[in-house]
């Protein structure tokens, strides 16, 4: 399983208004059995508002065939949440978190860790200055296996360079093959670590 860090916000995202329930913040999809809390004030965003509140940020090469086999990779989020919101007006790169839900490719547990594991570097061929600054770990929740390793790479946004990290935690269960990535600046205000990382200590399986 490859997942590539926000490529596919600024092309498509799915609404998450369908077959889920939402209280406060917390977001639960009973059809894939998984849920998850948002950051408090953080928006969920359909295709539209994600597209606007990203105009203006190159998340993919500018070669048109690396930009296709990106996008090849990614697939479409289920689930698609922001700091900003696409109608207020913000130009920056905003701190993200998406889920992806794909059918079970991989013959087992450990073939799946090992798909991880080699397609943690192929995304250096798509993201400038890309680089683990946490190898894979693996562990289980509940009776599933899971991976996880985090990366910086650099994003164009107009004229100027940020850097960013990204952090990518995946579960192999009967259903899907769950990636859960979030997604913040390097510095700054936008880091938002603390925040991804609780949004990532709260996803959990649903009955598993």
């Amino acid at each position: 399983m490859l997942k590539a860090f926000g490529a596919s916000g600024a092309s498509i995202a799915l609404s998450p208004v369908s077959a889920i329930t939402l209280e406060d913040n917390l977001y639960l999809n009973q059809r894939l059995g998984f849920c998850l809390e948002k950051p408090r004030g953080w928006h969920y965003l359909s295709v539209r508002d994600f597209i606007k509140s990203s105009e203006g940020i190159e998340y993919l090469p500018t070669d048109p065939e690396l930009q296709q086999d990106l996008l090849e990779l990614t697939g479409t989020p289920v689930l698609t949440v922001g700091k900003y919101s696409g109608d207020n007006g913000v130009d920056r790169f905003s701190p993200n978190v998406q889920v992806y839900a794909d059918p079970v490719t991989s013959d087992s547990a450990d073939d799946f860790l090992d798909d991880i594991d080699r397609g943690k570097y192929q995304l250096g061929e798509y993201y400038d200055n890309y680089r683990i600054v946490e190898d894979m770990r693996s562990g289980t929740i509940g009776r599933h296996v899971y991976g996880s390793y985090k990366a910086n790479f650099d994003l164009r946004l107009g004229s100027e360079t940020q850097r960013l990290w990204a952090r990518m935690f995946s579960v192999y269960t009967e259903q899907a093959e769950l990636s859960l990535t979030v997604m913040g600046a390097e510095a700054g205000p936008d880091s938002c670590i603390s925040e991804l990382d609780k949004v990532v200590r709260s996803f959990k399986l649903l009955g598993r």
